[in-house]
């Protein structure tokens, strides 16, 4: 869409809008994605449809998709990481953060500045507990104040959080279904659903663009997850699937996000099972917010979370 001068009446903004069908490309005003034009014009012409009772009234200059009857036609990037997924962990945790567009745009470059403050190529929160890799010599305090940031900005730009984790020796106790096979599999599948339900619960329908790290140990399990899923119109249209895409941590600032999100839920289980105090300062800061939503799977809450299920499937009174 083009960019639209201050005081022009709804007339001349839906001419312009239905103008748009001409173009080769459309583009949101941040420049950052050029959405499908079939998309952008279902929504002028529901526009077009609607617009005589305020073709009087006067708008700005349009900064974010068009909303309509709070259906609004947009774009979400959803990142994914895990952790603990190598041999011998007693556990793998999957976590995800989902960031609507222009807020991924803005945390991008926020992000982007804290890495070269600190001199970072990217951030890593193993290697930040551990003062290993690229935090390796750097003053303590600077490694305080560079968590805090990466915290700081994942909290005042993420719409929804999601992490899973599940202990390995209980997944046998899960009914599996072809969708996941393997531990890994049932947490990625479960942070899905959980993107999933911010979508429906926000009214969020527009697309839905998903990064996951490349060369990360399931990223094979993942592409075969997603292919499944989005093979099929339904799942896709109930996932609002735009893309997939594997990209390096430090080529996908936001994948460093869900870094931090899996590292800290895996410690705070670890710890627990350890009889250690569970909930460190930092994670508490993380997860404070109400749109973090966690899950820890392991004997008793499958066997809780089975019992629920043949509830609703009316096979227990």
């Amino acid at each position: 869409l083009q960019l639209l001068n201050y005081g022009e009446s709804s007339d001349d903004i839906i001419s312009k809008i239905v103008r748009a069908k001409d173009k080769s490309r459309t583009r949101y005003l941040t420049g950052h994605r050029a959405p499908h034009n079939q998309a952008a014009l279902a929504c002028a012409a529901h526009v077009a449809g609607q617009h005589r009772g305020w073709a009087s009234q006067k708008f700005p200059i349009l900064t974010a998709p068009i909303t309509i009857k709070d259906e609004p036609y947009g774009v979400a990037e959803a990142y994914f990481d895990e952790s603990a997924t190598h041999d011998g962990s007693e556990a793998v945790c999957v976590a995800g953060y989902v960031f609507e567009k222009e807020s991924a745009v803005a945390l991008t470059a926020e992000w982007q500045s804290m890495l070269a403050k600190y001199a970072l190529l990217f951030f890593r929160m193993s290697d930040c507990a551990h003062q290993i890799g690229y935090f390796k010599g750097m003053a303590k305090k600077e490694i305080d104040q560079a968590a805090r940031k990466a915290i700081e900005l994942t909290k005042n730009y993420a719409a929804a959080g999601i992490a899973v984790s599940i202990e390995m020796d209980v997944f046998h106790l899960i009914p599996r279904p072809k969708l996941f096979e393997t531990p890994y599999g049932f947490a990625c599948s479960q942070v899905l659903l959980g993107i999933q339900s911010w979508a429906d619960n926000s009214s969020f329908n527009g697309e839905i663009e998903y990064f996951f790290e490349a060369g990360a140990v399931n990223q094979r399990e993942a592409n075969k997850l997603m292919k499944e899923i989005f093979d099929k119109p339904e799942l896709k249209q109930r996932f609002r699937y735009g893309s997939l895409t594997f990209a390096e941590k430090a080529a996908a600032p936001l994948l460093q996000c869900a870094d931090l999100l899996a590292w800290h839920w895996h410690t705070f289980n670890r710890r627990k099972r350890e009889g250690k105090k569970p909930m460190r300062a930092d994670f508490k800061s993380l997860v404070e917010r109400r749109n973090v939503d966690v899950h820890h799977y392991d004997r008793e809450s499958i066997e809780r979370w089975l019992i629920e299920m043949r509830v609703q499937n009316g096979k227990l009174p």
